[in-house]
C-alpha cells in the first residue's frame, strides 16, 4: 500500500526518525532545570524521580499503605461524603480497600505523581519535537481525553523500558509500570493517607494551615480567575502532593459507578474525574467530588475532552510476579479466616458433602430401580415386586433420616457458633465502651492540666523577666505547657480513632445494650471502693457519640470535644 510520499521523501523521513531516536533527546539523562519538573523538592526522602524524553523528568511521592507480611491483607478505608444532598447517589460514604503493589523494606506502597502532568511533560512524550522548558510549559496540561491519558502512560512506560529500564521500581524482578490511578488510590492520597489522624482523613478536605486558597485553584477572582495554573505554586497536602484539589480535574482509570446507600452500584458508566477544577466553586471543592463524563462526544464524534481535563500518573506493579509469589498468595488465601465449626467430631463442610452424596445416591438408586423394574423378568410375582418396593422404601427412609440427623447437627453447630460470635462481639463492644470512658477521663484531665500550666505560665511571665531566675522558671513552665498540649492532642486523636472504629463496626442496638452492661459494671466497681467518678456518664456519652457517627458519618470534632469537656 502506498504511503502517499515519494520514495526519496519516505527515505528522508525514515532517516530523520532514526536520527531523532539516536539524539540526546531520547536519552535517559535529566537535563531540565529542576524548577520545571520538581519546583518544590522535599527533604524527607519521599520524592522519587523518573527521567523523561527530551531530558525531562517527573517527580513522584512514595505512598505507604499499612499492611503486614500476609499478601491478602489490605487496609479498609472510608471514602465519600456523609452529606445527604442531591449528589448522594455519586458521593455518599462507602467502604473501599487499598494496598500498594510495590514492596520496599517490608513496606507495601505505590508512587503517585507529585504534581499534575505539565504541558512540557506532555509534549516530551506525545510530540516528536522536544519542548524548551519554561514556566509556561509548567502549566498543568489540559484538554486530555481518557484514551489519551491511558496512551500517555503507555508511551511513557515503553520509553522508560527501552531507555531507562533500571529507573523504574521493580517487584521481584518484574518492572513496574505507569498508569492512571484508581479512584480509591486517588482519594486515599487526596485525604492524606496514613499521614493524618482518622478523624482528619474523613473530613471534606485534608488539614490545611490556612484558607483553601493557599492549597487549591478554584473558581473565583480570589483564586484561579478562570485560568489553569503552573503546578506547585500552592501548598502541598500532608503527603507532600500538590494540586490534588482544583486546577485541572484529574482523570482516573476506573469508570463511574453510582453509590447505592453505602456501596458501589453494579452499573459501570462513563469515565470519571476527581478533585474539581478552576471552574469549581470553593464550596464544592472536596476530596469526595467525582464527576462522570461520556467517553465520546456525540457532537464532535470524537473522544470527550475539555480544557479542564488533566491527570497525574501512578507507578504500580503486577501481583503475580513469580511462582514463589503465587505460592505465598495461595498460602495467605488458605489462612483467610473462615467459619470453621466442629461439634462431636463433625465438620459441617464434610457433612454437607455427605448430604449431597446421600441425595445423589437416593436419586440414582431410585432411577436405577425404575430401570430394573422395567427390565425385570415378566415372570416375577406380584408379591416379589411388593417386597422389593418395601425394601427400597425402607432404604430411602433410612437415607432421609440420616440426612435429617446430619442437618440437625449442623443447625445446632451453626447456632452455637453464632451464639459464640455474638458473645465475642458483645465483649468487644464492652471493651471499647470501657476504653472510650477511660479516654474521655484522660482528655478531661489533659485539658485541665493544659489550663493549669497555661495559668502558671501567664503568672510567671507577669513577674519581672529581667531576673534570670524568673526567666528560667517561665521557660520551664513553657516547656511544660507544650508537653501538656501534646499529651492532650495525643489523647484526643486516640479518642476519635476509637470513636470512628466503634461507630463503623458496631450496630447502634448492640451499643445501646452493652452501654447498660458497662454502666452496671462501673456501678459494681464503685460499690467495691474503686474510684469510678463520672465513668458511667463517660461511657454513655462515648456510646452516644459513636452511634451518632455510625448513623450519619459526620464528625464535628470541636462540638464533640465541647460535649466531653462540659460533662
Amino acid at each position: 500500500m502506498s504511503s502517499g510520499l515519494p520514495a526519496r521523501a519516505a527515505i528522508a523521513v525514515s532517516a530523520l526518525a532514526a536520527a531523532l531516536a539516536a539524539t540526546p533527546a531520547a536519552a535517559a539523562e535529566i537535563t531540565w532545570d529542576a524548577r520545571y519538573y520538581d519546583p518544590r523538592p522535599a527533604d524527607d526522602g519521599g520524592d522519587f524521580l523518573l527521567p523523561m524524553p527530551c531530558g525531562g523528568a517527573m517527580a513522584f511521592r512514595r505512598i505507604e499503605t499499612p499492611a503486614g507480611a500476609d499478601w491478602l491483607l489490605d487496609e479498609q478505608v472510608r471514602l465519600g461524603s456523609p452529606a445527604i444532598d442531591d449528589l448522594s447517589y455519586a458521593e455518599y460514604l462507602r467502604t473501599e480497600y487499598i494496598v500498594g503493589s510495590l514492596t520496599e523494606d517490608g513496606a507495601r506502597l505505590f508512587y503517585i505523581g507529585k504534581y499534575e502532568i505539565t504541558r512540557d511533560q506532555w509534549q516530551a512524550v506525545m510530540d516528536p519535537t522536544c519542548p524548551e522548558p519554561s514556566m509556561r510549559g509548567r502549566v498543568a496540561m489540559g484538554g486530555i481525553s481518557w484514551f489519551e491519558g491511558v496512551d500517555f502512560s503507555r508511551r511513557y512506560t515503553e520509553w522508560l523500558l527501552q531507555n531507562a529500564p533500571d529507573a523504574l521500581p521493580h517487584e521481584e524482578g518484574e518492572a513496574g509500570f505507569l498508569r492512571l490511578p484508581l479512584e480509591t488510590e486517588w482519594e486515599y492520597v487526596a485525604r492524606g493517607g496514613n499521614a493524618v489522624a482518622p478523624q482528619d482523613f474523613r473530613r471534606p478536605v485534608f488539614p490545611m494551615d490556612g484558607p483553601l486558597s493557599d492549597y487549591a485553584w478554584y473558581q473565583g477572582a480570589d483564586s484561579a480567575g478562570g485560568s489553569v495554573r503552573p503546578v506547585g505554586l500552592l501548598g502541598a497536602n500532608p503527603l507532600g502532593v500538590y494540586d490534588m484539589l482544583g486546577n485541572v480535574e484529574e482523570i482516573v482509570l476506573d469508570p463511574f459507578r453510582m453509590n447505592r446507600a453505602g456501596r458501589v452500584h453494579g452499573q459501570a458508566g462513563g469515565f470519571m474525574t476527581k478533585g474539581g477544577s478552576i471552574l469549581t466553586a470553593d464550596s464544592r471543592i472536596r476530596s469526595s467530588i467525582r464527576t462522570e463524563y461520556n467517553y465520546y462526544d456525540e457532537t464532535s464524534g470524537a473522544a470527550t475532552r475539555l480544557d479542564t481535563f488533566g491527570l497525574r500518573l501512578l507507578i504500580s506493579a503486577p501481583v503475580s510476579t513469580s511462582t514463589h509469589r503465587l505460592e505465598e498468595i495461595r498460602e495467605s488465601w488458605e489462612q483467610v479466616p473462615r467459619l470453621r465449626i466442629e461439634t462431636d467430631g463433625l465438620d459441617p463442610v464434610e457433612a454437607l458433602g455427605e448430604l449431597s452424596q446421600l441425595a445423589e445416591d437416593a436419586i440414582l438408586g431410585e432411577g436405577l430401580s425404575r430401570i430394573e423394574e422395567d427390565l425385570r423378568d415378566q415372570e416375577a410375582t406380584r408379591h416379589q415386586q411388593q417386597q422389593e418396593l418395601l425394601r427400597r422404601e425402607a432404604e430411602l427412609r433410612d437415607q432421609v433420616a440420616a440426612m435429617a440427623e446430619s442437618l440437625g447437627v449442623i443447625q445446632t453447630s451453626l447456632r452455637e457458633e453464632l451464639a459464640a460470635r455474638n458473645d465475642a462481639e458483645a465483649r468487644a463492644a464492652q471493651a471499647l465502651l470501657y476504653a472510650g470512658a477511660v479516654m474521655i477521663r484522660r482528655m478531661r484531665e489533659d485539658d485541665r492540666r493544659v489550663f493549669i500550666q497555661e495559668r502558671a505560665l501567664q503568672a510567671a511571665r507577669a513577674i519581672d523577666q529581667t531576673v534570670q531566675a524568673n526567666r528560667e522558671r517561665a521557660d520551664g513552665l513553657e516547656r511544660l505547657v507544650e508537653a501538656a498540649r501534646e499529651n492532650y492532642r495525643i489523647s484526643t486523636n486516640a479518642y476519635f480513632y476509637f470513636l470512628i472504629e466503634t461507630g463503623e463496626t458496631y450496630r447502634p442496638e448492640l451499643l445501646e445494650q452493652q452501654v447498660a452492661v458497662v454502666s452496671q459494671i462501673f456501678s459494681q466497681l464503685a460499690d467495691s471502693g474503686a474510684r469510678m467518678e463520672g465513668f458511667i456518664a463517660f461511657a454513655e456519652l462515648f456510646a452516644e457519640q459513636a452511634m451518632a457517627y455510625g448513623r450519619t458519618g459526620e464528625l464535628d470534632q470541636d462540638a464533640l470535644v465541647a460535649q466531653i469537656l462540659q460533662l
